[in-house]
C-alpha cells in the first residue's frame, strides 16, 4: 500500500502527515501476524513556529486512535476514509476529514478580536496512482461542509519511500491550492476585525508548496516510535497579511504508537 493516498495538507499539515505515516506503518506491522485488530493508539508531540504575529515556538500534544482495514480508515486525527475503486495502480477514495484552524488557538494580544472556529470538517475525494510500491502521486480535493469558511482546497503530492540501510524514509513534496474563501479564513482579516495597525485584508486564492520527511523505528512487534520534519513555504499573498509575520512554517513531530 503506497503511503500517500490519504495525505492531506492543511493547517494541520505536518500532524496529518505524521499520523498517516504512523497509521500505515502500524497497519503493515499489525497485519504481519494473525488475529490483528487493526487498532492503533498513541500520542503525538507537535513542535512548530507560529506563523501569526506575536507567536513563538509552541508544543502541542495530540492523542491518537485509529482503526484501519484494506478499505476503511477511521482516525481521531485524520477522520474517515473509504476506498471506492481500485483498478490496477489507480485508487479512488472518499474522505471526511477534520481541519484544525491554528488562528483560533492563538491568544497573543496582537490577534485579539479575531475569532475563528477551532475545528471544521471537509468532505473530499482522493485519487492516487502507484508507480511502484515506493512511489505514488496523489490528488485530493476538499470542501468545507460545516459552513465555517465555505472554502475549497486541492492538493497534489508526490510521495516516495527510500531506505537508508534498514531505516525507511518517507519523502513528500506537495503543492496545495486554497480558494479565496479558505485563504481569507486562515490568513485574512475581516472588516469587523480591522483596527489601527491591522487593516482588513484578503489574500485571494493561494498556492502553498511544502516538503516533509518521516521515519520510524519499531521497538517491538507492536510498538513504534516515529518522527517527521516538515516545511511549508508561504506565498507573498499570505506574508503580506497584517497578522502573519513568518514566511515559512516549520514543524517537528515525535510520536509513539501501539498496535493491537
Amino acid at each position: 500500500m503506497a503511503f500517500g493516498h490519504l495525505k492531506r495538507l492543511s493547517s494541520l499539515a505536518a500532524l496529518t502527515a505524521a499520523a498517516l505515516f504512523m497509521g500505515h506503518i502500524a497497519y503493515a506491522q499489525s497485519n504481519d501476524g494473525p488475529g490483528s485488530l487493526g487498532v492503533d493508539v498513541g500520542v503525538v508531540a507537535s513542535i512548530g513556529n507560529g506563523i501569526y504575529i506575536g507567536e513563538g515556538v509552541g508544543v502541542t500534544y495530540y492523542p491518537s486512535l485509529s482503526y484501519e482495514t484494506e478499505l476503511v480508515t477511521l482516525s481521531l486525527l485524520e477522520g474517515a476514509s473509504v476506498q471506492l475503486i481500485q483498478s490496477g495502480p489507480l485508487t479512488f477514495s472518499v474522505d471526511l476529514a477534520p481541519r484544525e484552524h491554528a488562528l483560533s488557538q492563538s491568544s497573543t494580544p496582537e490577534l485579539a478580536g479575531i475569532e475563528r472556529q477551532e475545528t471544521s470538517a471537509d468532505l473530499g475525494i482522493t485519487a492516487s496512482y502507484d508507480f511502484s510500491d515506493a512511489l505514488d502521486l496523489t490528488l485530493s480535493t476538499y470542501s468545507d461542509v460545516t459552513g465555517s469558511s465555505n472554502g475549497h482546497e486541492i492538493d497534489l503530492s508526490l510521495n516516495r519511500v527510500v531506505y537508508v540501510g534498514p531505516l525507511p524514509l518517507f519523502l513528500s513534496a506537495s503543492a496545495s491550492w486554497q480558494d479565496a474563501n479558505l485563504a481569507a479564513y486562515t490568513y485574512g482579516v475581516r472588516a469587523s476585525e480591522a483596527r489601527a495597525g491591522r487593516p482588513a485584508y484578503a489574500p485571494g486564492g493561494i498556492v502553498t508548496p511544502s516538503v516533509s520527511v518521516s521515519t520510524g523505528l519499531p521497538l517491538s512487534d507492536n510498538l513504534l516510535i516515529f518522527t517527521e520534519a516538515s516545511a511549508e513555504f508561504l506565498s507573498s499573498a499570505v506574508t503580506q497579511s497584517p497578522i502573519v509575520d513568518q514566511s515559512t512554517s516549520l514543524g517537528l513531530l515525535i510520536g509513539v504508537n501501539y498496535s493491537f
